[in-house]
Parts: C-alpha cells; structure tokens; sequence
C-alpha cells in the first residue's frame, strides 16, 4: 500500500519541495542546466542515492505502462548518481567499460532484490544507469553495483527504522504531511533529506527519499541536502 500524505498540515518549507518534485516525473530535476563535458579536470564531487518507493512507481506509471515486477514493501534503489561539484549531473561519459549481462550474478546482496527493474527487465534498466550515470562514476561495473547493492540494502533499513520509530506506517488510512517523514529521517541520519511527492487520482503519494554522499560513498560524511540542490538527473 502507498504512504499518502495529508497536505493540508505541510509546512511551507517541505510543501514547497513536494510541489517542485511533482513537476519533474521520474528524475532529480529542477531549473534545466547544460551538463558539462567531462573532462579529467572535472571530478565527481557527491552522488545522489534516490530511494523509490515501489508502489507509488507503479501507480504512477504513465503511458499505459504497467509493473512487470511484485512490488516490495519497503524502499529500493532508483539511481546512484554522480554530481560534479557546480551540482550539475554527471551522465553519458564516453567510452565507458562494457556492460556486463551476468553482473546480477556476481553482485552480493542479490542486485535484483535491492535496484529491480519494475517496469521494464533488470538487466535493461542496469545497462541504461550503468551508460548513463556509471559511465562517469570513476568506478568499475563491479564496483558501481557492489556499492548501488550495498548501499540500498542499508538506506531501505535506515529508511524503514526512521518511520518506525516515528510511528509511520503504510496503509490508505493513513495520512501524514511531507513534514512528519522529513523530520523523521532527520532525526536517524542527522542530516537534512530529500524527499519527493508524486500524485495520482488528486492524492499526494511519498515517492523518493535522497540522499547525498561524498565520492567515497561512506555514510560518516553525508553532505546536506541545504548546500547540494537537486539539478538534472
């Protein structure tokens, strides 16, 4: 069931995201910015790790698409996303190692429990980000999974504990505003989130979490969200 949200108690300031979030569809979009070519001059400063929440993804599905997955029933991997440091995405680098069928396989914990494809194959949706976003990651095909893997299996039971210990559960009857699940995952990361709203039927739906992290992707150094904006995807 999808966590619905009661904005008639959001607070200006998180009302405010939730509207922006909702112009953008699938994607970290604000205000359109020319990504720049990358160059060896030009290192990643941050990533972006977006945290979806699988039903309000299939529920919101446009154009006729549908899920072709079971949804779970706690938040998995969108993207992880590499950001230079004038806080415009880094995507489709050139010459990018080959993208590997087999690397569901060889990735621990399981790569399709924690980033599944949903609305399309797994094996599909990993070459896209892999081109797209882990092109320009600095790591190997290897390593950006490892850690995309590694990294949701973390921030789903971080996620799931901060709403919690808040008392927030999923379930139709249940309304909250944008401000009860920001204030909640501040409170277990200590550190300023993202979170993202879509709607559907007139209803507003928690979508996405964020999270920044440094380019070493340790959770020790989690960069708020104050002083990196959401640019393009």
């Amino acid at each position: 069931m999808s966590l619905e949200l009661n904005f008639k108690m959001m607070t200006k300031f998180v009302g405010s995201l939730c509207v922006l979030f909702l112009i953008a569809a699938l994607g970290c979009e604000s205000a359109p910015t020319p990504t720049p070519t990358p160059t060896p001059q030009s290192p990643i400063a941050f990533f972006r790790i977006v945290m979806t929440w699988p039903t309000t993804l299939c529920l919101t599905l446009k154009d006729g698409r549908r899920c072709v997955q079971r949804t779970a029933a706690d938040f998995r991997m969108h993207g992880l996303w590499p950001a230079y440091a004038n806080e415009t995405s880094a995507v489709n680098c050139p010459n990018p190692p080959p993208y590997r069928r087999d690397i569901g396989e060889m990735v621990k914990p399981p790569l399709a429990t924690w980033w599944p494809g949903y609305a399309k194959s797994d094996n599909l949706l990993w070459a896209e980000e892999w081109y797209k976003h882990g092109s320009c990651s600095g790591l190997t095909l290897m390593e950006y999974f490892s850690n995309a893997s590694r990294l949701a299996y973390n921030l789903q039971k971080e996620i799931r504990n901060a709403f919690n210990l808040k008392g927030i559960v999923e379930g139709r009857s249940k309304l909250y505003t944008p401000k009860t699940y920001w204030d909640a995952l501040l409170t277990q990361f200590n550190y300023e989130p993202q979170i993202w709203c879509k709607e559907h039927d007139r209803k507003k739906y928690l979508n996405e979490v964020c999270i920044v992290y440094p380019p070493e992707l340790h959770s020790s150094k989690l960069l708020n969200q104050r002083h990196v904006f959401w640019m393009q995807k």
